[in-house]
């Protein structure tokens, strides 16, 4: 293996879809066991609340594995104990077995200055709302809200939700289950299977665990610029040098690319570079093969944001525009609403931004669409407004209607 790797753009793009999963499919056993490999072959799945369409990490799973039910995960964790609630920089769902490596973040959550302030007026708060979950068993923040009968009562509900959210991050709570999406808490004694490790890692072992599960998951990346934020810079840089020295791990150049250094492991640049797929697949705006923008424009050209969070009038592609892959290339942009009461996947507007087989993508966008309507609980798509306008007609006609 050189001591720097080239790739081109077309092979970089093919090796991190097929490393993101979105490339050949991955082979798992089926049901749940299946869903849980894959949210360990994932490293994470990150958490969103917009629900629009299905929430994020469901649509994460159902991109990689159209079989997925959104039930098999909730099940994962809350009966099966094979995946918790984790925070490697964004509220995610992880592998239960990766848990000894969150517990060095929690213990210097505290440290934040937010939270140092929060703590100077609620410091009171958070052991007596600790205790009521250790006494009470797994509550949800409306457990702490003021009711008839109870007023005056010592916990006001703004404060202990953010006294539940704070015993979270630092490790003293997980969160057991989740009803109608809010989350309950309990204490780990009750949450964690036995077979769980919860030996702290070393400053090494977290390096390494860390370097290898962004590499595994993206394929080629830049890894100091990764929002996995689980181990200290120090601690990234002296673990990617070490896994450098050691050829485990090979710095990559990507041809006509400038930005940080990226990395790939040794064992992903020893397999042969994958042909790009036939298929088209509408992303999550959390996908872990969009969710890095800067790395996702310097390599796919893409330049993506998500716009829920702009002023209306500000918006150009719409509420929550999702991300069209087609094969190893981004080439356009879905702004979709599940209209859940008509059954009806409502396709705002759907962009096409490159020169690809208009004919061809139609037919292949045509099916990825009705499975996303079905996924979504819907029975019919509507197309309201395509760029170019010209594909409208055809590409309603391709879903039926």
């Amino acid at each position: 293996m050189p001591a720097q790797y080239q790739l081109t753009v077309k092979q970089a793009r093919r090796l991190i879809v097929d490393s993101v999963g979105l490339g050949k499919p991955w082979k798992f056993p089926k049901g749940k066991r299946g869903v849980a490999e894959l949210v360990d072959r994932m490293s994470y799945v990150q958490v969103d609340t917009i629900n629009v369409i299905e929430r994020a990490h469901h649509h994460a799973l159902w991109s990689r594995r159209p079989s997925y039910k959104p039930e098999q995960l909730v099940e994962l964790q809350a009966k099966d104990r094979l995946v918790f609630e984790c925070f490697p920089g964004v509220a995610s769902y992880g592998p239960m077995k990766d848990y000894r490596f969150y517990l060095p973040r929690g213990g210097k959550h505290s440290e934040n200055s937010w939270w140092r302030k929060w703590l100077g007026v609620h410091k009171d708060l958070v052991p007596k709302v600790l205790e009521r979950v250790r006494e009470e068993g797994p509550l949800s923040t409306s457990d702490f809200e003021i009711t008839t009968g109870r007023a005056g009562a010592w916990w006001d509900w703004k404060p202990a939700k953010m006294a539940l959210e704070y015993l979270f991050h630092t490790g003293e709570l997980m969160i057991a289950d989740r009803q109608n999406f809010q989350r309950i808490y309990d204490i780990p004694e009750r949450v964690l299977p036995d077979w769980v490790d919860t030996t702290e890692p070393t400053d090494e072992e977290l390096g390494r665990f860390a370097v290898r599960r962004i590499l595994g998951l993206h394929g080629v990346f830049p890894v100091l610029k990764s929002r996995w934020w689980i181990a200290p810079k120090r601690v990234m840089v002296a673990a990617i040098d070490e896994l450098v020295k050691e050829g485990e791990a090979v710095p990559v150049e990507i041809k006509g690319t400038e930005g940080p250094q990226a990395y790939a492991l040794a064992e992903t640049l020893e397999r042969k570079v994958p042909s790009a797929t036939k298929s088209v697949s509408i992303l999550s705006p959390f996908d872990s093969l969009v969710i890095e923008r800067d790395w996702l424009k310097r390599v796919f050209e893409f330049d993506y944001k998500i716009e829920c969070y702009t002023p209306a009038q500000k918006r150009v592609y719409g509420y929550f525009c999702l991300p069209i892959l087609s094969g190893a290339d981004v080439v356009g942009r879905l702004d979709a609403k599940a209209e859940r009461k008509e059954g009806v996947l409502a396709v705002k507007k759907i962009y096409l931004e490159k020169d690809i087989d208009e004919a061809v993508f139609i037919e292949r966008v045509a099916k990825e669409l009705k499975a996303f309507a079905k996924f979504n609980g819907c029975d019919s798509v509507r197309i309201d407004e395509t760029s170019p306008i010209k594909l409208k007609e055809t590409l309603q006609t391709a879903v039926g209607g």
